[in-house]
């Protein structure tokens, strides 16, 4: 009996420590730090065991006995501080082909979860190659389109993971070596979220989420029902800065952004082919929090974007992709190419921008100092090539030519490289994305019209 109560009062003690230590704004409080010492060194374990990785990391560094704890040579917590790093994509969709397993023609709500387990060798490179990391699996599920979803359903019953009980596949992450489609037990697509938001908790509060990507298409519906309520009512799920991709949504950007996800800015941004609910202000989709993303990639047919655009919003971008027509003109250019001039940069910075307006780089250099540049190549009709010296001998080339088939002028901005192997590799990403984005419009065209 006196063991039962012992227990009880142990699990009061817990609960109430972690509601004081959530409360507060950091683990450097020192009212929490006079707590903490109080409390059993079993108590402290339990509580440890419990915490999100990197609450437990914080609250390691912040004191010596929980240091000490920790890192016991018998501490049940000491296995935890092994270093577990994940990159995730979320992608909710909703569309037709989507879903290869079924591949009919019905359009269908999907929600797919991808998981890439990062080993140290990785940790110098994930921010360039993380979607390409072998050691990964993904999580599909996707609402009733047909038969074969009924039987695949039914298949999975018996053999697929049970999302209630993660420990068999929380297991299975920690030894995956290639792609594998991960098959978890569900009736419906809600019962498979409701189970599927606990599970993310789960493996973010074991793993250090070092990437995350948001890819929604066609329907943000699962996002406003499911999971920006989710991911604000538990700000320690996801902490790192998040990559976000929209594609043929209609958004009110003050509301998708509200969720805490987003409260300490984004990563990079892509737009393909999004608008405004409210079709009397197209540049609402343009919120502030694009003022904190270093990659923006916005691709579309009537961009709305005008000079001042260029300084306010993508002041401090390092990679500025505007595919669609922009009301931009030699003045916001000019202003783009001061910039350049009077300011280190990134090595990596680059830009492209389409106008709608004739643009010709030598009318932008008036206000820079005599000797700051350089003409390589100059074709009035087609194009215009140059260079430029910043105050911090830096070199940037300005290339300009028409868009054929369109009126307007293409602007690319990249670093000036002498090794033309280096400089023909932007050239080649551009074009890719160019062609890209000239499919996205018309795929939007032919859909609509």
């Amino acid at each position: 009996m006196n063991f039962y109560w012992h227990l009880k009062a142990m699990r009061l003690c817990v609960t109430l420590f972690i509601y004081v230590y959530s409360s507060c704004s950091s683990i450097y409080n020192s009212t929490k730090i006079i707590m903490i010492c109080q409390f059993p060194t079993e108590i402290l374990e339990l509580v440890l065991l419990e915490l999100p990785i990197l609450d437990l990391i914080a609250a390691v560094k912040s004191n010596r006995r929980l240091y000490d704890i920790v890192h016991s040579r018998k501490s049940p917590v000491r296995h935890r501080l092994v270093k577990r790093t994940l990159a995730l994509e979320l992608q909710i969709k909703n569309g037709t082909n989507y879903i290869k397993e079924c591949n009919c023609s019905n359009r269908v709500e999907s929600i797919d979860l991808l998981i890439y387990r990062l080993n140290e060798q990785d940790e110098g490179r994930y921010e360039e190659d993380t979607w390409k990391n072998p050691n990964s699996c993904r999580i599909t599920i996707w609402s009733d389109c047909c038969e074969r979803y009924r039987r695949y359903i039914a298949d999975n019953a018996q053999n697929g993971y049970d999302l209630a009980k993660p420990a068999e596949l929380m297991e299975k992450v920690g030894k995956m070596h290639n792609l594998e489609e991960i098959r978890i037990r569900h009736r419906t697509i809600q019962e498979a979220i409701s189970k599927f938001l606990p599970f993310l908790s789960g493996l973010t509060n074991f793993y250090l989420v070092k990437r995350f990507k948001l890819n929604i298409g066609d329907d943000a519906r699962f996002w406003y029902e499911y999971f920006a309520p989710f991911l604000t009512n538990n700000p320690g799920t996801i902490r790192c800065k998040s990559d976000v991709e929209l594609r043929d949504l209609q958004i009110n950007a003050d509301e998708f952004f509200a969720c805490r996800l987003f409260w300490k800015g984004i990563r990079s941004v892509c737009y393909i082919n999004v608008s405004s609910l409210e079709r009397s202000d197209e540049k609402s989709i343009y919120h502030g929090i694009l003022k904190t993303a270093k990659i923006v990639q916005i691709i579309g047919d009537n961009l709305q974007i005008e000079d001042n655009d260029l300084s306010v919003l993508f002041g401090v971008t390092v990679e500025l992709h505007l595919l669609g027509q922009t009301m931009v003109t030699a003045g916001g250019i000019s202003e783009l190419i001061k910039n350049l001039y009077n300011n280190r940069q990134p090595k990596n910075k680059n830009a492209i921008i389409k106008s709608g307006n004739n643009i010709w780089p030598e009318e932008t250099f008036s206000t820079l100092p005599y000797g700051s540049c350089e003409m390589l190549v100059k074709n009035e009709e087609e194009e215009i090539e140059m260079i430029i010296i910043n105050k911090f001998n830096q070199k940037w080339k300005i290339y300009a030519e028409t868009v054929e088939l369109d009126f307007g002028m293409m602007i690319f901005i990249e670093p000036y490289e002498t090794d033309e192997d280096d400089s023909n590799q932007f050239w080649t990403q551009a074009s890719n994305l160019i062609s890209y984005a000239s499919n996205a419009v018309s795929e939007l065209f032919f859909t609509y019209f």
